[in-house]
């Protein structure tokens, strides 16, 4: 997956509509990305960083039955390749809806988010982590709706380097035993999804997005 470039014509991919006077004072333009899964074969799938909102291959992560200790239930890795070198400065946001169902005992759950730079030798540095406010479930459900902001220093991207967004769900139940599960979601299109337990949509959308600041060039 290519990123576009950062600057196109009247009605380019991707670009959000609104900017504050601070945005055009400091000459950052925001994209928007959408979290996806792609089958790549009849074996595979590969989490995308994405311009378009398609269907997505699956726009929920699978459920998780959280254990009696604190435990990394999923750790997804959503990409995007970088074709054209640009600068990130900024604040990144990132909308993302989660929860946790519960049939009898409480059940905690939260999501922390990681923006990464990943070189062209694939190695990683994380260039800053956010995490969500905890749901809390007993004997019911909770689904959140979340707005996270991650501060980036100026970081520059190059051609075969990426943009990575690592998103990892944390849960724990008091009592090993029951319904316990915990999610997220992210459609591009926003489908409604279940949560496979007790079978109710969740009353948030089901997108996830990713608002990254680019710098205009000097």
């Amino acid at each position: 997956m290519v990123i576009p470039p950062m600057y196109r014509g009247a009605g380019g991919g991707g670009a959000l509509a609104s900017f504050d006077a601070l945005d055009v004072i400091r000459g950052i333009g925001y994209l928007r990305y959408y979290l996806a899964r792609i089958t790549v074969d009849t074996n595979s799938t590969d989490y995308l960083l994405v311009e378009d909102t398609i269907d997505g291959t699956s726009w929920k992560s699978t459920n998780q039955q959280c254990g009696v200790t604190l435990t990394k239930e999923f750790d997804l890795d959503f990409d995007i390749e970088v074709e054209k070198s640009f600068d990130l400065e900024g604040v990144a946001i990132v909308n993302i809806s989660y929860g946790v169902n519960s049939s009898a005992n409480q059940t905690d759950f939260y999501l922390i988010c990681k923006l990464v730079h990943v070189d062209s030798g694939a190695t990683e540095t994380v260039l800053d982590t956010v995490q969500s406010a905890t749901a809390t479930a007993t004997g019911t459900r909770q689904d959140l709706r979340a707005a996270l902001i991650m501060n980036i220093t100026r970081t520059k991207f190059r051609p075969g380097e990426k943009i990575r967004l690592i998103v990892e769900g944390w849960g724990q139940a008091a009592v090993a035993a029951g319904t316990r599960d915990c999610y997220m979601y992210f459609d591009p299109t926003g489908r409604k999804p279940t949560d496979g337990g007790d079978g109710t949509h969740t009353n948030h959308s089901s997108v996830a997005t990713l608002d990254l600041p680019f710098l205009a060039r000097q």
